[in-house]
């Protein structure tokens, strides 16, 4: 008769944290955070800021391709398409390097800036006539929900997890 035996041997490998790897999955994750923010940031934007002759809405598009955001603007038919006007007033800033993720949009487009906080139909010339014959004036406050649509999204961020950066010797 064969004696019975149990066995049991462990085989515990040291552990590396592998830095780059690591870098590199925080970066891609801080990436997308960045861009579900910029598009929560422009989904509220688009809510807000009306569509008449497409000027306002072109200085959304360059943060629009920069993530993927489909942006459509369709002007009114009885309304000139000034859409290149607001192109030509819009700036952005996209950063995604040396530990920064940020963008910044900026804009020099006289009404949409002066609606932003104001009603433009109120400003008046030097005649008693309004500068501005808006159909939709503002105040729009555009900025500050949007910047609660990207702060609501970049507060559900989530760190990578720490096992795609580890490996056995």
């Amino acid at each position: 008769m064969t004696s019975a035996a149990l066995k049991f041997k462990n085989n515990l490998k040291r552990l590396i944290f592998d830095d780059a790897k690591y870098k590199q999955l925080l970066h891609e994750r801080l990436t997308e955070t960045l861009v579900q923010g910029a598009f929560a940031w422009l989904t509220t934007v688009v809510d807000i800021v009306p569509v008449w002759t497409g000027a306002s809405q072109s200085t959304f598009t360059p943060l629009a391709s920069q993530v993927g955001y489909a942006l459509n603007i369709t002007p009114d038919p009885n309304a000139y398409n000034r859409a290149e006007l607001g192109l030509s007033n819009v700036g952005l800033e996209w950063v995604t390097q040396n530990g920064h993720y940020s963008f910044t949009y900026s804009t020099t487009l006289n009404h949409l800036i002066v609606n932003e906080y104001h009603n433009a139909n109120e400003f008046l010339d030097e005649n008693g006539n309004p500068y501005f014959d808006l159909k939709n004036p503002g105040p729009y406050n555009f900025q500050e929900a949007a910047a609660k649509a990207f702060e609501k999204e970049a507060a559900e961020a989530t760190l990578p997890g720490w096992s795609g950066s580890l490996k056995g010797v």
